[in-house]
């Protein structure tokens, strides 16, 4: 549970500081936020990619909920547009 908390908190802050609310990213916020992550975390499965996946996870839990509006998953649709994300979605997606 430390671990999810942490990630939310970062994943809020980070929002926070770009006047975007932590539940209504755009695929371009899932960018920035790959990119930011990669300034303090190298790409490896225990660092960047478990923070980006915790939160595309978070979205993705709101998808299948119908009490909120959300009809896509920015972190999702960054990972088909931008290397970057691909690159933490495959980390994060493949067996340990």
């Amino acid at each position: 549970m430390a671990q999810i908390d942490r990630r939310g908190e970062r994943w809020k802050t980070f929002c926070s500081d770009r006047d975007v609310h932590h539940a209504l990213c755009s695929p371009a916020d899932a960018e920035r936020y790959a990119t930011y992550l990669l300034e303090e975390y190298s790409i490896s499965r225990v660092t960047a990619s478990d923070y980006w996946a915790g939160i595309e996870r978070f979205y993705r839990w709101m998808f299948n909920h119908t009490e909120f509006p959300h009809r896509y998953n920015p972190f999702v649709m960054a990972a088909i547009h931008d290397p970057v994300c691909e690159q933490l979605w495959r980390i994060a997606v493949e067996p340990n």
